[in-house]
């Protein structure tokens, strides 16, 4: 049963992965999923629920997958969030 009132997608990946150093955005998820969201408005409110619900079962799927049955953050989990880009 899921405890936490609020869950990060960015962070539950970090925390899978933390040999991977990019920044975490929603199109790198899908991306390193391999998810569809080619029938989804993006941007929108249901689409971007179903869209991070996707992402949410495939990060189940890796748990199940590597038999992790809790997750519990006791290190600081660093979730790079944004990255300026210099002005030409």
């Amino acid at each position: 049963m899921i405890l936490n009132p609020c869950l990060d997608t960015k962070a539950l990946f970090s925390y899978l992965h933390p040999e991977i150093k990019d920044i975490i955005w929603t199109d790198y998820l899908i991306k390193y999923y391999n998810i569809n969201d080619k029938d989804l408005k993006r941007h929108d409110a249901l689409g971007d629920s179903i869209l991070i619900g996707r992402i949410f079962l495939r990060f189940v799927e890796e748990l199940e997958a590597r038999n992790i049955k809790d997750i519990e953050f006791i290190d600081p989990v660093v979730v790079k969030r944004f990255q300026i880009r210099p002005l030409l």
